[in-house]
């Protein structure tokens, strides 16, 4: 079963250059400029007890994003029933309380621009992480 992806970042750049490590590893990727977007998709059959949308994996957000944060979106998340821990949020301007809230929470952190093979790296780990889950 390939590992789900979900990206979301309102900079198509970023989405793009994320979307792309993602798919050279087999990933099956789901991108998305607005997490508002994301979230309408996952509840719109959840009262019916299917999803429309599969929960990622993986999620890879940016922190800043108009109407919603990083945070606030996996707040959200949560409460849809797709609670994950493989969770990378980035940005450009991290503030000392957002770090702290990200490694209190477990989620890795990205300063952009990121480097290629630190994502590379981290996303070994993930998947490593994904396959021992799968097996148990």
């Amino acid at each position: 079963m390939k590992i789900r992806a979900w990206v979301l970042d309102d900079d198509e750049g970023v989405r793009s250059l994320v979307s792309a490590i993602l798919d050279m590893r087999g990933y099956d990727t789901k991108v998305y400029a607005d997490p508002k977007s994301c979230l309408r998709r996952l509840r719109k059959k959840v009262g019916q007890g299917q999803r429309l949308l599969k929960c990622g994996d993986v999620i890879i957000s940016d922190v800043h994003m108009p109407g919603m944060t990083g945070f606030e979106f996996l707040e959200q998340n949560k409460v849809q029933r797709c609670d994950k821990h493989n969770i990378a949020l980035m940005s450009a301007a991290w503030t000392r309380p957002q770090l702290q809230k990200a490694k209190k929470l477990g989620y890795h952190v990205f300063k952009k621009p990121f480097n290629i093979r630190e994502m590379n790296r981290w996303l070994d780990k993930v998947e490593q992480r994904i396959h021992q889950e799968r097996l148990s």
